[in-house]
């Protein structure tokens, strides 16, 4: 259960000088005070993306998941994974947390360990419905989320993006070359993605510029047609 020391690193995550402390900590050597700073965040998971301390305490469970191993942080995921994963991503703090456990728990873990395993879900749930993925694409917050799975995720699950990503008319993907959040998914999608899938982006951004010749011109498509 919760004890009352627990309750106090809460109050302090909430906080700004309080989260302040706490990062400090957590970037020193003791083991035992890290592990002791995750469980007082413990069932606050939501309030640290979602609320009036959200601001301060987003930066504790990010550092929180850098710098323990994913064992200590599964309870992370285990309380996004009772929300809308989608409504997480995009949330300014939300998208922060989401992409910190992407990065760490993909990373030197087998895909039958417990931390995987989570890990995997979250992104499943991310890209299990399409028309609210392209959604994400074209989010402030949301796009980092999908440039991060693009960067850490399993091949397939780059593959499920860039199909997504291509799909609809060539009309639709202009509007994708065009938009200040999505063109950076496009961006990450060339570099991130196997040549097959790079060749399949570029055909469709030639097929675009027939569509749209001005897109060459415009302020997001040109950065993606200079990839």
């Amino acid at each position: 259960g919760a004890s009352a020391d627990d309750a106090s690193i809460w109050e302090q995550a909430s906080t700004k000088l309080g989260a302040a402390v706490l990062q400090e900590q957590l970037s020193g050597g003791d083991m035992k005070v890290k592990r002791r700073i995750a469980q007082g965040l413990k069932r606050h998971v939501r309030q640290a993306w979602d609320g009036e301390a959200a601001m301060h305490a987003n930066f504790v469970v990010q550092k929180c998941i850098h710098e323990l191993p994913p064992s200590d942080t599964t309870f992370v995921i285990e309380e996004l994974l009772q929300e809308d994963v989608l409504a997480v991503a995009c949330n300014k703090y939300g998208c922060r947390i989401i992409q910190r456990l992407i990065e760490h728990f993909t990373q030197g873990h087998s895909s039958n360990e417990r931390p995987s395993r989570l890990a995997n879900t979250l992104v499943e749930r991310i890209l299990k419905d399409e028309a609210r993925l392209v959604d994400l694409m074209f989010d402030r917050f949301g796009n980092f989320v999908v440039q991060c799975i693009l960067e850490h995720g399993s091949q397939d699950q780059k593959f499920a993006i860039a199909n997504v990503l291509l799909s609809g008319s060539d009309e639709d993907f202009v509007k994708r070359m065009r938009h200040i959040s999505c063109s950076n998914v496009v961006q990450c999608a060339m570099k991130s993605c196997t040549k097959d899938e790079q060749a399949r982006i570029v055909n469709r951004c030639d097929a675009a510029v027939l569509v749209d010749a001005s897109i060459k011109k415009s302020n997001y498509g040109s950065f993606v047609l200079s990839e």
